[in-house]
């Protein structure tokens, strides 16, 4: 029972259900859920995951891991401006997606990224999305690791994301298999070196949140939303997104989304 309080507020309450993306976005179908080991071995490295090392879930992809309160809060004032992009940007942009389906298996393509802009409507929220995504983050990573976006979250004026993070957002093409969280891990490089940092990958989309205190090396990535964090609630003017598309094999490898910055 030591774990279980509600990731946001840090209370020891009973949990519900967060669907995430939202059931509403259409993630309302029955899924496999697997360890989160297996998860992040078959993503990055495309290690095989065997179906029996899963357990099947009904009512979509779901975390037992949010009190009903901060459920609430969520649902009341961030959800529907991240289903409105979520499903516009699939609706709208279906030859982006089409093309990066076909350079999935296109050798010539691998590791190649580019930018698309997508106009976000006059009354979209910026800090109401970061504001969920944030959430979404709080609810699939380890107990306790982000108890610091208490008061972003559930305040949803407040603008004060803690400095210690930074997130990222690619444009991703239809992948196998259901969408991955991977909670935080260490990614080592050559030098040395190594960075902290969680990703979810939800197809179109894919979001990765760095840890900029506990690392001590950060990327230099394109895709970077965190200055959307700090944009007053009423904000809500004409916004052009440009994001990196990742192709390739890179699709599976979130500590490259955003390495390569060619523009079209």
């Amino acid at each position: 029972m030591g774990n279980r309080f509600c990731r946001i507020c840090g209370e020891h309450k009973p949990l519900t259900l967060e669907h995430i993306p939202p059931r509403s976005t259409g993630n309302d179908h029955v899924v496999v859920v697997h360890r989160g080991d297996e998860a992040v071995m078959h993503s990055l490295f495309d290690m095989e995951v065997r179906d029996d090392d899963g357990y099947r879930q009904s009512h979509g992809m779901t975390f037992k891991t949010l009190c009903e309160d901060c459920n609430e809060y969520l649902g009341a004032n961030y959800v529907e401006t991240f289903k409105g992009l979520y499903l516009d940007f699939a609706h709208e942009s279906g030859d982006i997606l089409d093309g990066l389906d076909r350079d999935r298996n296109e050798s010539e393509t691998d590791g190649v990224e580019r930018y698309c802009e997508f106009d976000l409507g006059e009354g979209f929220r910026p800090l109401a999305f970061v504001k969920q995504v944030v959430s979404n983050f709080c609810a699939t990573t380890a107990p306790g690791s982000m108890l610091d976006c208490k008061d972003f979250l559930l305040d949803r004026g407040n603008i004060s994301l803690p400095a210690r993070y930074r997130l990222h957002m690619a444009v991703l093409p239809k992948l196998d298999g259901e969408s991955v969280f991977s909670g935080w891990m260490r990614v080592l490089f050559d030098d040395g070196t190594f960075c902290d940092m969680a990703f979810i990958r939800m197809p179109p989309f894919g979001f990765v949140l760095y840890d900029t205190e506990s690392s001590t090396y950060l990327p230099d990535r394109a895709g970077d939303i965190t200055p959307m964090s700090r944009m007053g609630w009423d904000e809500t003017g004409k916004i052009t997104l440009v994001l990196p598309t990742v192709t390739g094999r890179n699709a599976s490898r979130p500590y490259l989304w955003g390495r390569y910055q060619n523009a079209v």
